[in-house]
């Protein structure tokens, strides 16, 4: 656990065992939510608000691993020692995942899911160490804080003190050579977990160590991988440790308190320097920065202009509608313009999500449902293409990443109006085809993420009107397995290019590349290529006449010739 100069400056409820219990407590208090006495012993007495606690702790445990529920952790420790680079991502996307839910976005998240106020989870800029609030959400943490404390004091203890307690202690008294021996292996394993974390802070520097020793796949991993998946770790750690920095930092997830605690630590100018990010972030929307390509580059907003606001559905205002007239294929059972156009008819089918038919009783929606995964993912800056969408897990095939928002605005609306960068065509019955959508969807103000997923001729994404909830909605579907840290992708379709906006994917199988891919892909261009041929035979057409006309002229003027 670490030696015992280190002295967390916390609540005893925070104090745990390696069995994740606390002091006076039985791991069966932590997975019940109830305290139980000691044997023999008196029913202890519990706060109020610790009851909730040390549920709050138990669904943490349960709800640990919710976004890789598939990820046998078993197998994933096996199969690293392998050298299986696989398993290192799969170890890595955990890492991300543990992040996650540590941190206070995560946390936040699990008080919605226990219905507790919101004063559960306090203010993430209040970095006062005092009061049971703050304590509470360390509480919640209970079954990882000890060790996460432990990896920064074994990271600074210069001596293996107590494995040498552990060798003198057995040298000391008989015992069978298959007892020293285990000992000698757990003290072997203690020392080169602590030369681990030692090393690692000397190269990626005390502020990553504090953030990645917060991941229970990483600690796991610190003791129990050997030297060269351990390598390839700390090698894929070092590949994405801006991302890793900039992940924590705007989820609020609180790295600094074992470093300012840390009795040997604190209040050295070295280490105040070395835990200074190359930028300062506040807890922010992930996805209102963008990872940079040089991690020397202050990571941006995706617009300069004005704030990008997050919504969680679709926005509908008639009054963008009424100076315009109604659509041709606008449903007839709907009033224009009051009625939202995306509203779920019952031709339209059951519901995707739950397969109920009946429109009135579905309170399906993609933000809440299970069915509906909404991975974590970053926004990054990639050379050639700008703000793109990667991943930070496996996502399966089939699955249903997130809805497309905006705001809805009229299809043929004024010019100055329009969103050409992040505008989608909305019909409600695909099958119609394109140019018989209603309205157009606009995320340039107003969205989530997936307004930043980029084109792909080999997509690995695709977008899919479906019946949710009591909206028709366009989601986004995986089409393949996508992996760990690969860019989100979609195929924008033929009506998008044209032969001044060319694709820029360098996928082999490019569609859109050259201005002879478009003539050939696109409808525009098809419609193009067929004008530049009715052209061509008319022009062709229009010299036989002119020939035939002046050989026509030629011959009568002989036959005059003639006649003369």
């Amino acid at each position: 656990m670490g030696s015992k100069s280190f002295k967390q400056k916390t609540s005893k409820a925070c104090l745990g065992r390696k069995d994740g219990t606390s002091k006076g407590l039985s791991k069966k208090t932590i997975d019940k939510g109830q305290p139980t006495p000691k044997k023999g012993g008196k029913r202890p007495k519990v706060a109020e608000g610790q009851e909730l606690m040390f549920a709050a702790a138990s669904t943490f445990q349960k709800s640990a691993s919710r976004p890789h529920e598939d990820l046998d952790k078993s197998r994933l420790f096996q199969s690293i020692e392998t050298a299986d680079d696989d398993a290192t991502t799969q170890l890595l996307s955990q890492i991300y995942a543990d992040l996650h839910e540590v941190s206070f976005d995560g946390l936040t998240k699990y008080t919605k899911d226990l219905k507790l106020p919101p004063f559960w989870v306090p203010d993430p800029a209040d970095a006062s160490d005092s009061g049971w609030l703050r304590h509470s959400v360390q509480s919640r943490l209970i079954l990882h804080t000890q060790e996460m404390f432990s990896v920064i004091d074994d990271a600074y203890t210069s001596a293996d003190d107590r494995a040498v307690a552990i060798f003198n202690a057995v040298n000391s008294v008989r015992v069978s050579p298959d007892k020293h021996r285990r000992v000698q292996s757990m003290a072997w394993k203690e020392e080169r977990r602590r030369l681990r974390y030692r090393d690692f802070a000397a190269s990626h520097g005390w502020m990553m160590l504090s953030i990645v020793a917060n991941s229970r796949a990483f600690r796991t991993a610190g003791h129990a991988i050997e030297s060269e998946s351990w390598s390839r770790l700390t090698q894929a750690i070092t590949k994405n440790s801006h991302s890793l920095e900039m992940f924590a930092k705007i989820r609020g997830l609180d790295w600094q308190t074992a470093l300012i605690n840390h009795p040997s630590l604190a209040n050295r100018p070295w280490l105040t320097k070395n835990i200074q990010s190359n930028y300062e972030l506040k807890p922010d929307s992930p996805h209102h920065r963008i990872v940079p390509s040089e991690p020397t580059v202050l990571p941006m907003r995706p617009s300069q202009e004005h704030d990008q606001i997050n919504i969680n559905d679709i926005v509908f205002d008639p009054n963008h509608f009424t100076s315009k007239p109604r659509p041709a294929y606008w449903p007839s059972s709907l009033h224009y313009p009051v009625d939202d156009p995306t509203t779920r008819l019952i031709s339209y089918g059951a519901c995707a999500l739950c397969n109920n038919s009946e429109y009135a009783n579905c309170g399906c929606h993609p933000s809440t449902h299970r069915a509906v995964i909404r991975p974590l993912v970053e926004l990054i800056q990639i050379p050639g293409k700008g703000v793109g969408v990667r991943a930070l897990q496996p996502i399966r095939e089939g699955a249903i990443l997130h809805e497309y928002v905006g705001v809805l605005i009229p299809i043929n609306a004024d010019p100055k109006d329009q969103d050409i960068v992040y505008g989608m065509a909305f019909n409600p019955t695909p099958q119609r085809g394109f140019d018989k959508s209603i309205v157009s969807i606009s995320s340039m103000r107003y969205g989530n993420w997936t307004r930043f997923i980029n084109h792909s001729c080999a997509s690995n994404a695709l977008f899919r009107t479906l019946p949710i909830g009591r909206r028709m909605r366009v989601m986004v579907l995986a089409r393949r397995d996508i992996r760990f840290g690969e860019e989100l992708t979609i195929d924008y379709g033929n009506q998008y290019w044209t032969e001044d906006k060319l694709c820029k994917c360098g996928e082999p199988e490019c569609k859109y590349g050259t201005r002879k891919a478009i003539a050939k892909n696109t409808p525009g261009g098809r419609r193009k290529r067929q004008e530049e041929i009715a052209a061509k035979e008319s022009a062709k057409k229009r010299k036989i006449e002119e020939t035939e006309a002046g050989e026509r002229k030629k011959r009568n003027k002989r036959k005059k010739t003639r006649w003369w």
